[in-house]
């Protein structure tokens, strides 16, 4: 809350002795005759009256949500970074940057690569976000050297091993998507044009409203989609996390392919021992970038393949489902 006590004692001292003065004024002469008290206090009163109203009317406003998050643009303007793709290109997919969570190792994966230049694609899970709101500020502060990505609403399984969006329906879909879009347009204000399925799953409901709602990537397993990732930072099948030389031959060998494109799917947690980041493992991704930083490779961000033609207005619309 804003502190207002001292401030609105003063302000109003100083506009009652003012008002003093308004006995001067025809006005408040004539309605000081017509209620039987001085004129001073007549102007008083008024005033005071109509600072107060003005006064709630203006805290209201600074502490709504919406209000807040649009003075803080206001107040921290930035020019959005783009990048273009070049033929032999890597895009940086960051799953599970949430609320709560491995944060310390999310500033970190963020930081770093940004000091390289490099820009990473934030797959976001926006359920509680604005909660932490100390993670929340950090990441509204990157909003201009990352991509924001909907990594689902809540990342929930309904049941082991089956994702959020991985049996719904497509109104059930639009839903929750368009609760991500409302989160994700105020955090950030970019353009919102990719889709991360949690477990890398989702329905034909799904797609169907991901196609109304006029997203343009979807990063997925799947060999239809141009997007899926093409290497990873851990190995679910064996538990053990891979080596960045490893990962960047897996990137040399789809170009050797003929491919042009190559992602890596990371996740804050992989660089973790008991949700704390573990010096030894990051490692491997200071190593990533700098073999990213010294290669002949294009690191670029899922937006960049897509026309920019959402932004604020229109992520706005589609959360409210017009």
């Amino acid at each position: 809350m804003i502190p207002t006590g001292g401030l609105s004692v003063f302000i109003h001292l100083f506009i009652n002795a003012y008002a003093l003065a308004a006995k001067r004024f025809p006005v408040l002469k004539r309605l000081a005759r017509f209620f039987h008290i001085p004129a001073p206090v007549v102007g008083a009163v008024l005033v005071s009256t109509i600072v107060y109203f003005s006064s709630s009317l203006l805290i209201n406003a600074l502490n709504d949500d919406n209000n807040f998050d649009h003075l803080a643009f206001l107040q921290d303007r930035c020019t959005e970074q783009s990048f273009t793709p070049s033929g032999k290109d890597v895009v940086l997919r960051v799953d599970d940057i949430q609320a709560y969570a491995w944060g310390e190792t999310s500033r970190r994966i963020i930081d770093d690569a940004t000091s390289y230049g490099i820009p990473l694609s934030l797959a976001v899970i926006p359920i509680n976000l604005r909660d932490d709101f100390t993670f929340y500020e950090y990441l509204r502060n990157q909003r201009c050297e990352v991509e924001f990505m909907l990594h689902g609403w809540d990342n929930q399984e309904p049941r082991p091993d089956v994702g959020e969006f991985a049996e719904l329906s497509k109104s059930d879909a639009r839903e929750r998507l368009g609760e991500g879009i409302a989160v994700m347009d105020r955090l950030s204000r970019q353009s919102l044009v990719s889709f991360v399925p949690p477990l890398n799953q989702m329905s034909t409901g799904t797609k169907e409203a991901l196609d109304e709602l006029k997203f343009k990537v979807i990063s997925t397993e799947d060999d239809g989609y141009y997007y899926d990732y093409d290497v990873t930072t851990f190995d679910f099948d064996v538990d053990e996390l891979v080596p960045a030389d490893e990962v960047l031959r897996g990137c040399e060998e789809k170009f050797a392919s003929g491919d042009t494109l190559c992602v890596i799917m990371i996740h804050p947690q992989d660089f973790v021992t008991d949700n704390k980041l573990d010096q030894e493992k990051y490692k491997e991704y200071e190593d990533l970038l700098w073999g990213l930083h010294e290669s002949e490779y294009n690191v670029v961000r899922f937006k960049d393949f897509v026309p920019e033609e959402s932004g604020t207005f229109t992520n706005i619309l589609r959360a409210l489902g017009l």
